[in-house]
C-alpha cells in the first residue's frame, strides 16, 4: 500500500464488535477525478471498511482509472441508468451495517468514517442516519456547507419544506433500506431528497458538526446541468408522492402550499444563476400564487423579498 493510503486507525477505537461500513462511490465518466476520490477512501482510518466503486456505464476509461486500486476496492459495472440505479447497485452489492457515499469528483477527510461510526455508537437505534458538515471548494473560494448546525428536530416536517441535508455526507443504517425501500430510479434528479423524506418518516436523523467531506463545486455537477424546469417537475413529483400517500400525517397537510412555494423559489434561484431573469420573476410570482398566505407571514414574506432583490440586481 502506498504512502498516505493506510487505513490504520489514528486514535483508539474499540477492538470488539466494530461494525462493518460500506463506502459506495458511484461514478459516470469521471476518470480524471476518480483516482483522488478513491485514494481518500482507501486512506480512511476506520479498519472495517469495504469500498465499492459502481461504474454507471462510463465511456471515458473509468475501468483503467480504477485498476490500480483493485487490491483495496471492488468494482461493479452496470449499464448507464443514472445515480439512483448506481447507488442501488452499490447498496445491493455491499455487506456493511452502515452505508455511506463518496461522489467521484470529491474527497474525504481521513477520519470521516471513523467519526461517524463513533457518533452512531452514542445514539439510540431509532436514529437511522447521520450527516456531517462539509468543505465546499471552487476555483476561487472555500466555504463550509453549514456555518451553524442545522436543526434536526422534526426532520420530516422540515424536509417537506426543502432538503437541508448535504446528501453525500450521510451515513445510513442498512436496516433503513429494508424499511423504506431503495432509491427511486424513475427520478431524473433528487433521488437523495426523495429517500431522505421516506427515511425521516420512520427514523430519526442526527447531524455531526465536523467538516468530514470535501465537495468540488463546478459547472459540470448534475444539479448545475439540470434545467430548472426539469428540477421543478422532479421536486414537485417528490412532494406529490408524500402528500398523496394515504398514510401521510394529517397534521402536516397544511404544509403543501408552502412546500410548493419553496420549490418555486428554488427554481427562481436556479433561473437567476443562469441569467434567466424573466423566468426567475415568473417562478417567484407562481410561488406567491401557490402560497398567498406567505404575504401575511413575516419570515416567509422576507424570503420572497430577498429572492426578489436578487432578481432586481444587475
Amino acid at each position: 500500500m502506498t504512502a498516505g493510503m493506510s487505513r490504520e486507525p489514528h486514535g483508539p477505537l474499540p477492538e470488539v464488535r466494530l461494525p462493518r461500513v460500506s463506502l459506495v462511490i458511484a461514478t459516470y465518466n469521471a476518470a480524471s477525478t476518480l483516482p483522488a476520490a478513491i485514494a481518500s477512501a482507501v486512506a480512511q482510518t476506520y479498519p472495517h471498511l469495504e469500498i465499492i466503486v459502481v461504474d454507471d456505464g462510463s465511456t471515458d476509461g473509468t475501468r483503467e482509472a480504477v485498476e490500480p486500486f483493485l487490491g483495496w476496492v471492488r468494482l461493479i459495472q452496470i449499464e448507464h441508468a443514472g445515480v439512483a440505479s448506481a447507488r442501488n447497485a452499490g447498496v445491493s452489492g455491499s455487506s456493511g451495517a452502515f452505508v455511506c457515499y463518496l461522489d467521484a469528483d470529491d474527497t474525504l477527510a481521513p477520519n470521516r468514517v471513523e467519526r461517524q461510526v463513533k457518533f452512531f455508537a452514542t445514539l439510540p437505534p431509532e436514529v437511522g442516519m447521520v450527516f456531517t458538515n462539509a468543505l465546499v471548494r471552487s476555483n476561487i473560494s472555500e466555504r463550509l456547507a453549514y456555518e451553524v448546525p442545522p436543526g434536526v428536530a422534526h426532520a420530516y416536517e422540515r424536509l417537506l419544506l426543502g432538503n437541508f441535508i448535504f446528501a453525500a455526507t450521510a451515513m445510513i443504517r442498512r436496516t433503513c433500506f429494508a424499511a423504506v425501500g431503495p432509491y427511486d430510479e424513475a427520478l431524473e434528479t433528487g433521488e437523495d431528497y426523495d429517500f431522505f423524506l421516506r427515511l425521516a418518516r420512520s427514523f430519526e436523523i442526527r447531524y455531526l458538526h465536523e467538516p468530514l467531506y470535501c465537495c468540488s463545486e463546478h459547472e459540470r455537477s448534475l444539479m448545475a446541468c439540470t434545467p430548472p424546469a426539469r428540477q421543478r417537475r422532479t421536486l414537485q413529483r417528490i412532494l406529490d408522492k408524500q402528500f398523496s400517500d394515504p398514510a401521510f400525517p394529517p397534521t402536516l397537510r397544511r404544509l403543501r402550499r408552502p412546500a410548493t412555494a419553496n420549490v418555486l423559489r428554488e427554481v427562481a434561484r436556479q433561473h437567476l444563476a443562469r441569467g434567466e431573469r424573466l423566468a426567475a420573476v415568473a417562478a417567484l410570482a407562481a410561488g406567491v400564487a401557490a402560497d398567498p398566505a406567505a404575504l401575511l407571514s413575516g419570515p416567509r414574506l422576507g424570503r420572497y423579498a430577498r429572492a426578489a432583490l436578487r432578481v432586481r440586481r444587475p
